[in-house]
């Protein structure tokens, strides 16, 4: 599940750029995959456009998304890289923040 709710993240923030700021499928590849190499990974490029433009509108907002993107983030290398049990309280955690990041991102972006 805990993928499937990552996953949910990524497409909506897709949906985003595409809809909400305009960029197209063809300018998203090609910032995709430069940015994923400059900025060290495909998330800390994903993350940015949408830290700047929550900066612009709202930032509480900001650093809420900011803080549960990188906190999700870590528990996801967590369980996917590392030898290590996800326990039960961890699970949980990351279904909340996955929730909580797509309802900034569908209020904030009105998706």
């Amino acid at each position: 599940m805990f993928t499937v709710l990552n996953y949910s993240i990524i497409q909506l923030a897709l949906h985003v750029l595409l809809s909400e700021l305009w960029k197209s499928e063809e300018k998203i590849d090609q910032e995709r995959k430069e940015g994923a190499r400059k900025e060290r990974g495909f998330h800390n490029w994903l993350k940015r456009p949408f830290l700047r433009e929550l900066n612009r509108k709202d930032r509480k907002a900001a650093r809420e998304f900011n803080n549960k993107f990188s906190e999700l983030k870590n528990i996801r290398v967590k369980s996917d890289y590392k030898n290590v049990a996800i326990h039960k309280n961890e699970a949980e955690k990351a279904f909340s923040l996955s929730q909580d990041i797509n309802a900034i991102l569908s209020e904030k972006f009105r998706v």
